[in-house]
């Protein structure tokens, strides 16, 4: 009997908390322009089942405040990529011009792998020119050592088809290497591998160094 009342009570807090993300979920963005919060990052932490991941995640937002990250519930009509619409549906995340967007609040790794979108290019132009800055002409996932470690897991269950095999542009394939592995890795360090977790944790290490000076807020 205990044991059914537990299981009763576990199906109710669940429902409840879904409820709940329903019911606020236009509480969890400040602006009309959908932009989500601090409060409502946490509470999207929790909801996914992503807690241990909030303070690594904050700190990256804090060293990059041109850093956003915005709902919107159509992104097919802002991704001008019909070949890739048609290859894989939905589109459930972009990363443009130092926004993250996603369509859903219940899916992490949309977010995870978004953010991994903006390190490449930050932290890539940090590596090349001494600043962190949205430039594409720089990115981590262009570097030699990265391309070793795609080539070595891109077969692995560390990959989705897309992250696997997005593009016949062998830089786009790397960027999304690059995006997915950030995702496995922010989202639980126990899913990759040692060296991937140890490329990772160097890049976190790096970025927890940045002082305000080095990162540069807009290139224009």
């Amino acid at each position: 009997m205990k044991k059914v009342l537990k299981n009763f009570l576990w199906s109710l807090g669940i429902t409840l908390l879904i409820i709940l993300i329903a019911l606020v979920g236009n509480e969890l963005l400040t602006h009309k322009n959908n932009l989500i919060t601090k409060e409502g990052f946490v509470l999207f932490s929790q909801y996914n089942n992503v807690s241990d991941s909030i303070p690594k995640v904050q700190n990256i937002l804090e060293k990059f405040p041109q850093l956003k990250i915005y709902l919107e519930n159509d992104l097919n009509k802002k991704v001008n990529d019909p070949d890739t619409i048609k290859k894989f549906g939905n589109i459930a995340g972009l990363y443009e011009n130092n926004n993250i967007y996603i369509s859903t609040l219940n899916n992490s790794t949309t977010l995870f792998h978004e953010l991994g979108h903006a390190i490449d290019a930050y932290m890539g132009c940090y590596s090349a020119l001494g600043y962190a800055a949205e430039d594409f002409r720089y990115t981590l996932s262009s570097n030699d050592d990265f391309k070793k470690l795609y080539e070595k897991y891109k077969n692995t269950s560390i990959f989705t088809e897309y992250g696997r095999n997005p593009s016949s542009d062998t830089r786009k394939c790397l960027s999304e290497g690059f995006a997915e592995m950030f995702a496995n890795y922010i989202s639980d360090r126990n899913k990759v591998d040692k060296e991937v977790a140890t490329y990772f944790d160097n890049i976190v290490k790096m970025i927890n160094e940045l002082k305000p000076t080095e990162v540069v807020h807009s290139l224009k």
